[in-house]
């Protein structure tokens, strides 16, 4: 589905996951676009705006939450945990749509996710830019415990600067131990503003605000986000990945960054995409 408004154009797949495939100003493509359906299906996580749930990795694809044990699979074989969720390849009910703007539900009952849920989307272009918002309703009898996240995986622009805080330290499964890392010299140009196609990351942050800079491009989140992770395949790469997440890796077990959601009530987490 293709929304317009003004110099804005946005691309949506909702058969997958609600996945901002496309996003253009005057023409100019912002996201790393999928050449096709297949290369989407292929590797969901590495184009457009693609969501976590949960984010990042989580141990041995098992948490317990409200006295017991859930289970996830396990699709990081090589370090023994489940990542990044499926909502990626869920196909959401679209229940509104007009030029500008398109709205969304999926209906959880422990398909995508152990414990119950809905999830209402809406994503609209306005003059300014391009807003996302995701409401969790927990419509289950437990806490919910949320960490959701997007894999924002941008063409590389000239210069990038994100509010990070504190590095996490993270173990030989790429999970977060609770200790935090001193600054880099990369770090600290990061916050300042770089070339990022002459570096590479593979870091998870603290958010010391909830904006990310893109050329001329301001990403905000909202503050129920509480890490950064930024990663690159490989210096040189056309495109890099800045990811909002509610939750560090392995936030289920941890409890870093964690929201817990009573039942009967909602949570809801904005994105923007705009001009400087």
């Amino acid at each position: 589905m293709i929304l317009k408004k003004d110099d804005w154009q946005a691309e949506i797949w909702p058969e997958f996951g609600m996945n901002t495939v496309s996003l253009q100003y005057q023409g100019t493509e912002l996201l790393r676009r999928p050449g096709s359906v297949e290369a989407l299906a292929k590797s969901p996580f590495v184009y457009g705006l693609p969501l976590q749930l949960p984010a990042n990795r989580t141990a041995d694809g098992c948490f317990r939450s409200g006295g017991q044990t859930y289970t996830l699979p396990i699709n990081d074989p090589a370090h023994r945990c489940h990542i990044h969720g499926c909502l990626a390849t869920t196909p959401f009910r679209v229940t509104g749509v007009q030029e500008c703007s398109l709205r969304a539900v999926l209906e959880n009952r422990t398909e995508v996710f152990p414990l119950p849920f809905r999830l209402e989307v809406h994503f609209r272009l306005e003059k300014d830019g391009y807003h996302q918002s995701f409401t969790f309703h927990n419509t289950g009898s437990q806490p919910l415990p949320l960490s959701f996240g997007l894999h924002s995986t941008f063409r590389t622009p000239e210069f990038l600067a994100v509010d990070i805080g504190r590095k996490l330290h993270r173990d030989g499964r790429l999970l977060a131990t609770g200790q935090y890392l001193p600054p880099t010299r990369l770090d600290e140009a990061l916050k300042q503003g770089l070339d990022p196609a002459c570096h590479s990351w593979s870091d998870a942050y603290e958010m010391a605000g909830h904006t990310a800079r893109l050329g001329a491009f301001l990403y905000r989140v909202s503050e129920n986000f509480s890490h950064w992770m930024v990663w690159t395949p490989a210096p040189g790469s056309d495109f890099f990945c800045i990811e909002p997440q509610c939750g560090a890796a392995n936030a289920l077990n941890n409890g870093l960054g964690l929201q817990l959601l009573p039942p009967g009530e909602s949570m809801t987490f904005e994105t923007s995409l705009c001009r400087v």
